[in-house]
């Protein structure tokens, strides 16, 4: 089964080997199992390394540089940011109403999740809230 093993990128963590296991989760993700060897690594990687912590947020970057619209592009903007969160909690909870309980695998899977629930959440009130005051400094420019 050698021959069948995934060695991840440089970037994800160099040595640490995947083997295809011959099922789909029921969200359509392919499921992999660990070679001790990449479990080793997996993780020495988890104890001994930091993350990173910048992370580019190019919706952000945008926001910062959303002077250049006019009120009326920055709400419609701030309207499709909010609806991409919101598709995306949506998603979020179809996977967490199929995720299984009760191994140490399944419990960091919804750990995981729900980090993305809350951030997801977090962006689509922020990009609410944001459309709002566009929309609110439009009526004011055009009285």
């Amino acid at each position: 089964m050698e021959a069948d093993c995934i060695v991840a990128t440089e970037h994800e963590r160099p040595g640490l080997r995947l083997i295809p296991v011959p099922s789909r989760e029921a969200w359509g993700r392919r499921v992999y199992t660990l070679t001790e060897a990449g479990r080793s690594e997996l993780h020495r990687w988890l104890v001994e390394t930091d993350p990173a912590r910048q992370i580019r947020n190019e919706a952000l970057l945008r926001t910062f540089f959303a002077w250049v619209l006019t009120p009326a592009e920055a709400c419609t903007y701030f309207e499709k940011l909010e609806a991409a969160a919101r598709s995306t909690l949506a998603q979020y909870d179809a996977v967490a109403r199929v995720l299984k309980e009760g191994t140490p695998e399944e419990l960091a899977a919804r750990v995981a999740l729900e980090s993305g629930k809350r951030q997801m959440s977090a962006v689509a009130d922020w990009a609410t809230s944001a459309a709002e005051r566009y929309r609110a400094e439009n009526i004011k420019l055009n009285d």
